[in-house]
């Protein structure tokens, strides 16, 4: 068997074909740490995005308890007020149904008081 002989091409080429690898482990090792890289970036851009988020939701909630709480007081007011109001009344009736029954009339300042 006749080996054929080594030129400076055939050699060039071997030297050439070795280098392939290594530059693609070289480009490979880029790649991975470009891609960490972005991974890390989204990551991080997510959760500030969260955290953010979470404070305006929780600025939110404290504006909506205020509100809410404004609110119940108001009505409490106007409960107080419209009780107030219907138990004059109330009495008023009380007297009236009273006067009605009793077997004298009323006198006139009893009317207006």
């Amino acid at each position: 068997m006749v080996l054929p002989k080594k030129t400076a091409s055939s050699t060039a080429t071997t030297k050439a074909r070795g280098a392939v690898p290594s530059r693609l482990k070289i480009g490979m090792r880029w790649f991975v740490s470009e891609l960490v890289v972005v991974v890390a970036g989204i990551l991080i851009a997510l959760a500030l995005q969260a955290w953010w988020q979470d404070r305006q939701d929780l600025a939110r909630a404290a504006e909506y308890e205020q509100r809410i709480l404004s609110d119940l007081r108001q009505t409490e007011r106007t409960l107080r007020e419209s009780i107030t109001y219907d138990r004059a009344h109330f009495e008023a009736a009380k007297q009236l149904s009273a006067a009605l029954h009793h077997s004298e009339p009323p006198k006139p300042d009893e009317l207006f008081a």
